[in-house]
Parts: C-alpha cells; structure tokens; sequence
C-alpha cells in the first residue's frame, strides 16, 4: 500500500512509491520506498520543510552528503542522491533491512556484555573508516 503525505510532490511521486515508514528523527521522516525506475528498495529520507527551506542547514546537510558518499563500508549507509523538488527535499540511500539497536533493546532489555562489545566494535570501526575519509555522518545502526 502506497503512502501519500501532504508534502509529497508529483516529481517525486513518479519516482518513488512509498511503501512504508521506518523512522523519524530530528532531520525528517525516513520511508521505505520503491524506485519505480530501477525497481530497487531505497531508503527515502524526506527533510522537515524549515531545513530543507533553511539555505545554512539544508548546505551543511549536503557538505554531509557530499562526504558520506567517500565511505565504503559495511556498517556505513550508502548514500545514492540529495535532490530538491519544489518544496521538498529527500535524500535517496541504502535501505538496510534489520531491527535497529533501539527496537532490540526496547524489547529484551540491556544487552549482555558480549553483544554489547560486538556493536561497539562495529560501531568503532565504522567511525574509523569515517574519520580516516574526514566525515562520521550516515553511521548506520550495526548487524545484530
């Protein structure tokens, strides 16, 4: 089932269908979502409109795209576009399937030290690879 929020813009609903949500935070609202050109499942993360129209925040935001796309990584979402449409603007990226480290712990409580150590260990090298790039943005949530 397609999702149409009011925000949503023609030229992006040709390009995606959204077909569920995955999270929001402090930047947007992140989808699941098809491209209808290449068939693949994207992550479709959608701005809040006051920092995609914010001319500072929405240019820090791509000075974070244009160095999170020097990242390879297996623990480092893969950041395919930043586009603007109308008033809309969404960055297209990696969409990794999994329970986030908050679900887990939301549902069986504090890990136990092991499990601990192996995210954190994860979660380092992914910030090692960032660093040695000059960036540690788009740090995706570990493998569990």
């Amino acid at each position: 089932m397609a999702i149409h929020p009011t925000s949503w813009t023609v030229d992006l609903d040709a390009r995606y269908e959204l077909l569920e949500e995955a999270g929001r935070g402090g930047m947007g609202v992140v989808y699941q979502a098809r491209d209808r050109e290449t068939g693949e499942i994207v992550a479709l993360k959608i701005l809040k409109s006051d920092i995609a129209s914010d001319p500072v925040a929405a240019e820090r935001f791509l000075n974070e795209v244009r160095l999170s796309r020097k990242i390879t990584h297996k623990n480092v979402t893969r950041v395919y576009e930043f586009t603007r449409a109308g008033s809309t603007a969404y960055l297209s990226m990696e969409y990794v399937e999994g329970e986030s480290l908050r679900s887990i712990v939301e549902r069986v409580g504090a890990v136990n030290v092991r499990k601990g150590i192996q995210i954190a260990r994860q979660i380092c090298s992914a910030l090692h690879e960032a660093h040695a790039r000059g960036s540690c943005t788009a740090i995706s949530s570990p493998k569990t």
